[in-house]
């Protein structure tokens, strides 16, 4: 019973304002975008089209520190190919997720991209914004293990996989990252 009182007061709520703010700054709520759905919609793909270079950025960790120092972005594009690299199958791996499973993978990640969207929609972002505030890609990182499943198939396929080269890889790019943190401290 407690659940559902709590559940019915987020959805009625009327408009709040964002703690840890100076000024007082009025939210989306949930009633809001029940009235106007194309609303949502709107503001959904406004998130996509403005802000995905930034999540992916900040997934692979292209801004570092207090997202105050910029990686280069042909770093973040090798954090991004290695990921990828390391999802396909070997030439020799048995292709174990189905067709099925995929869609299963693909559902998980795409309902927890939408309740991490919805959650900073209704917790940071001002009303008459025109994309969602808040997101950070570091949030993708639980599930993206899981999406990444979903990209493997019998077609793309690694025909000489070399781990070694995968982290061979993954320390040249750790290098230019770390060389570009000291000189901006520097």
């Amino acid at each position: 019973r407690q659940f559902a009182s709590k559940i019915f007061t987020i959805v009625t709520m009327t408009a709040g304002s964002v703690f840890g703010r100076a000024e007082q700054v009025e939210l989306y709520t949930v009633s809001y975008f029940i009235q106007n759905p194309i609303e949502l919609l709107r503001v959904f793909e406004n998130t996509f089209m403005l802000l995905s270079d930034h999540y992916i950025a900040t997934f692979v960790g292209g801004l570092m520190g207090w997202l105050n120092v910029r990686v280069y972005w042909f770093v973040v594009f090798g954090f991004c190919l290695l990921l990828f690299m390391a999802s396909m199958r070997g030439k020799t791996a048995k292709q174990y997720v189905s067709f099925g499973d995929k869609c299963y993978f693909s559902l998980i990640c795409l309902g927890c991209l939408g309740l991490i969207a919805v959650s900073m929609l209704v917790s940071w972002t001002p009303m008459g914004n025109e994309a969602i505030l808040g997101i950070q890609g570091r949030y993708f990182i639980p599930f993206m293990g899981v999406g990444l499943c979903a990209l493997r198939n019998q077609k793309l396929v690694y025909q000489k996989k070399n781990p070694r080269m995968l982290l061979f890889g993954a320390c040249i790019l750790q290098m230019l990252v770390i060389s570009q943190i000291l000189m901006s401290v520097l």
